[in-house]
């Protein structure tokens, strides 16, 4: 794999401390293709000759490609909770969220920030938290971070609360999950029972009742999912749903204005997002992992396929 530097609109992202560069010896990236060539940036613009005095970078060998926009990261998670119930300060977490991404490339990040029923990492406390942190974006200097807020259908004691982050424009790209059924699945299992609790930060009996409570409102679900999207599309906001598995599922959602189909699972659900002109997102990992981690369809077959528009 050719080792790469990627470039924004802001000289700062690349982390250098002078004001003027002049990038020579990789292949770059242009709307034409690759090709050989310098790159110049001064201040915060690329020009097309050398400023003065610029900072040589020598790229021999690399590739020189325009920052990557990520969709949906959550890997600040990690860097939130490193392990079961041992949390680290959120400002800190994002801190360092944000020089990963950067060092990978990144220049815009989309976290993905779970609002769910099942509270702890990824409840209503953790998400108001990162959103506020993400808001303040003085306290990271590297890339561009965006609030991709993953709603968990279920959670419809919560939605009221939803709704006025939208409304107040703390939205970025908001997408709907429906991961209760599997939950309920593997909560059959007791190691998988005790993994969902520890990262609800509660008991196995706790988080049972958690569970229960979600699953006894489950009738309120689709007015709750219709307001959500009301909203967003009201506000300009994209939506995408997650793991469509049936043509049901992409018909419903692309029939709310959530046009993003995010990780199907079932060719047929691609085929139905490619009738729609819906754009689909895969998985890198899935693609790294040599296949998806639940049995879904493979990311890289659908590339070579020209069934995957974003990784």
């Amino acid at each position: 794999m050719t080792p790469v530097i990627a470039l924004s609109q802001s000289a700062g992202s690349l982390g250098l401390m002078a004001t003027s560069y002049l990038i020579s010896g990789a292949r770059v990236l242009r709307p034409e293709g690759l090709s050989d060539g310098a790159v110049c940036i001064e201040e915060d613009s690329f020009q097309a000759q050398p400023p003065t005095a610029a900072r040589l970078i020598n790229a021999q060998g690399l590739l020189a490609l325009p920052g990557m926009v990520d969709l949906h990261g959550d890997a600040f998670e990690r860097q939130l909770m490193p392990r079961p119930r041992v949390r680290f300060p959120t400002a800190l977490a994002l801190a360092d969220t944000d020089r990963q991404l950067v060092a990978n490339g990144i220049t815009t990040a989309f976290h993905g920030i779970t609002w769910s029923w099942e509270g702890g990492l990824r409840g209503r406390d953790t998400a108001l938290e990162l959103i506020a942190g993400i808001r303040q974006r003085a306290m990271l200097p590297g890339a561009d971070h965006k609030v991709h807020l993953r709603f968990e259908n279920h959670n419809v004691a919560e939605a009221d609360e939803v709704a006025r982050s939208i409304a107040a424009g703390h939205v970025d790209l908001l997408a709907f999950n429906d991961h209760l059924p599997d939950i309920a699945r593997k909560c059959r299992q007791t190691e998988k029972r005790q993994a969902y609790a520890e990262r609800a930060e509660v008991d196995n009996t706790a988080f049972m009742e958690r569970l229960a409570a979600a699953q006894a409102r489950a009738d309120e679900v689709p007015a709750a999912v219709a307001l959500l999207a009301r909203l967003a599309a009201e506000r300009g906001i994209a939506m995408a749903s997650h793991d469509d598995l049936t043509v049901q599922d992409r018909q419903h959602y692309g029939a709310l204005g959530a046009h993003i189909s995010e990780f199907p699972r079932s060719m047929e659900a691609i085929a139905t997002a490619q009738d729609q002109g819906s754009p689909i997102i895969l998985g890198a990992p899935n693609v790294l992992r040599g296949g998806s981690h639940c049995g879904a369809v493979g990311a890289a077959d659908m590339v070579v396929q020209g069934k995957c528009d974003i990784l």
